[in-house]
């Protein structure tokens, strides 16, 4: 008879390093700085993770980058208007001061 708390047929007690409890914390004694190695994926070499952490690294800041040009369009958009209608104001404005006789502002 088993209980709910045995271990799973595929647990592989020598190859552990990591205690039974429920916290799964290292057992104590055990050396802390363990490594894992992963073998790669077929066909993967050094230039194929180092170009995917480049991929990861661009996916994550292009986000960040496109709304920085579209923010700096719109806002370049909006001082381009607002130099536009200045001049063109003052040009009315010039037209209106001619036609009454008043001096220009200049």
């Amino acid at each position: 008879m088993t209980s709910r708390y045995d271990l799973p047929p595929t647990f592989n007690a020598e190859h552990s390093n990591m205690c039974t409890t429920r916290a799964m914390r290292p057992c104590a004694g055990e050396d802390q700085r363990k490594t894992v190695t992963a073998a790669p994926h077929e066909g993967a070499d050094k230039v194929t993770l180092n170009m995917n952490a480049w991929q990861g690294i661009v996916w994550a800041l292009a986000p960040t980058v496109l709304v920085g040009l579209v923010f700096w369009w719109v806002m370049a958009a909006i001082v381009r208007a607002d130099r536009t209608e200045r001049k063109v104001y003052a040009k009315i404005e010039a037209e209106e001061r001619a036609k009454r006789g008043l001096p220009s502002k200049n």
